[in-house]
């Protein structure tokens, strides 16, 4: 599996389907996992704007013999 990487290191291509690791804002005290991506100026997951993620990596490829 791919490595975390952080945000102030690089960022993702845009609108490329990742995890992201982070806060759903920086005030929020809960670190989380999400799907989403990076729309070229913000991080994005189930339509929502999210300010706290620190870290990304893309997502795995699925089981065997799925698409």
């Amino acid at each position: 599996m791919t490595e975390w990487i952080s945000v102030k290191d690089r960022l993702p291509k845009s609108y490329t389907a990742l995890l992201l690791y982070g806060r759903l804002n920086p005030y929020s005290a809960m670190y989380t996992q999400y799907v989403g991506f990076w729309d070229g100026e913000k991080w994005i997951s189930d339509g929502k704007e999210i300010d706290g993620i620190t870290h990304w990596m893309p997502l795995p490829n699925p089981p065997g013999g799925h698409p």
